[in-house]
C-alpha cells in the first residue's frame, strides 16, 4: 500500500475570505433584534416543527419559558424547566401513540411528581387535567418522571432560603 504524506504549504493556512477595511465577511452578524414576527407566522413555524418532528420521529422533549416552569395546579410550586421524556424506555406498545400525542396532539399527560395531580405537558406550556381518561392516547405510565430526564428549578423563595443566587 502506498503511504500518503501531507506536505504543509504556507498557502494552506491562508483563508480565501477577503477582508475589507470595515468587517471581515466571515464575522458579520445579522441584527435580528428589530425583526418582528407575526403571531400567524409563529403558529405556522410551530406547526411545521410539529409536522417535521413527527415525520422524522424525533424524541419528545421540551424546554419551557420561565413563565411556564411552575406546575399549573394551585398550591404546587414544583418547577420543571425542561423534559426529555424518553418514550422508548416507557415500555409496552404505547410509544407510537405517545409520540403521535406529542407531535400531532395536545401533548403528554402524567402526574406532577410533587402534587400527584395530572398535568398536560405540551409543546409550549403545561395545563391542569381533571380527567385523563378523556385523552387516553396521551397518558404516560405512573412512573414517567422516574424514566424521563427532568430539569428542575427551585423557586426563588427556596433559593433565598438556601442562600443561593439565581442563575
Amino acid at each position: 500500500m502506498r503511504a500518503w504524506r501531507l506536505t504543509w504549504k504556507p498557502s494552506m493556512s491562508v483563508s480565501n475570505c477577503e477582508k475589507t477595511n470595515e468587517v471581515s465577511v466571515m464575522n458579520r452578524t445579522a441584527d435580528i433584534s428589530s425583526e418582528q414576527v407575526t403571531p400567524e407566522e409563529v403558529e405556522r413555524r410551530v406547526q411545521e416543527y410539529r409536522r417535521l418532528g413527527y415525520l422524522r420521529r424525533l424524541p419528545a422533549q421540551v424546554v419551557y419559558a420561565e413563565s411556564h416552569w411552575r406546575c399549573p395546579w394551585p398550591n404546587c410550586d414544583y418547577r420543571i424547566a425542561g423534559i426529555h421524556f424518553q418514550l422508548e424506555k416507557m415500555g409496552g406498545d404505547s410509544q407510537p401513540d405517545l409520540l403521535a400525542a406529542w407531535w400531532q396532539g395536545p401533548g403528554l399527560v402524567g402526574k406532577c411528581p410533587y402534587c400527584n395531580q395530572f398535568v398536560l405537558y405540551g409543546l409550549r406550556e403545561k395545563s391542569m387535567v381533571s380527567d385523563p381518561t378523556l385523552i387516553p392516547q396521551s397518558l404516560m405510565p405512573e412512573n414517567w418522571h422516574q424514566i424521563a430526564h427532568l430539569v428542575i428549578r427551585p423557586s426563588k423563595e427556596k433559593l433565598v432560603e438556601l442562600d443561593c443566587q439565581p442563575q
